[in-house]
């Protein structure tokens, strides 16, 4: 869904139609807003789903162990959440596929909106930092580095 958004209806393409025309930059915001949710989107599915395929396979449990409270963790091995022999085993293959597919989509969509981020923020960004760096001095004290 987030795939389509950035691809369809918020890739900043000018509304004018004219191929070299300014885009807009409610546009530009709006693309960098999604691109920035996918990252973290991309972020949170990889950490949860290295809860379950990790080496130790647990996902946190805190009803498990009488005594315990409800904010103390225990761990329940995948295997225990599946019984049958072979669902662990199938659950652990169908989640690291899961994840490299939907890594590998998002880092596609993310490294087109940095090439995006590169055509159209970073020339209307680079005056301004030139305007805003134009008149710094640099001053280097001996003393207060010993390695110099």
């Amino acid at each position: 869904m987030i795939q389509r958004k950035i691809q369809v209806k918020n890739n900043p393409k000018s509304s004018s139609g004219i191929p070299r025309a300014p885009v807009t930059d409610d546009k530009i915001l709006n693309f960098l807003v999604l691109l920035n949710n996918l990252d973290v989107a991309s972020e949170c599915a990889h950490r949860l789903i290295s809860t379950f395929v990790n080496a130790s396979s647990v996902i946190i449990r805190a009803d498990s162990n009488p005594g315990m409270d409800a904010g103390s963790d225990c761990a329940v091995p995948l295997e225990e959440l599946f019984p049958f022999q072979t669902e662990p085993a199938i659950i652990y293959d169908a989640l690291t596929g899961i994840e490299a597919t939907f890594e590998g989509k998002a880092g596609e969509l993310t490294n087109d909106g940095i090439m995006v981020f590169n055509q159209l923020v970073k020339p209307k960004l680079r005056p301004h930092l030139a305007e805003a760096f134009r008149d710094l001095e640099y001053l280097i004290s001996l003393e207060g580095n010993k390695n110099a």
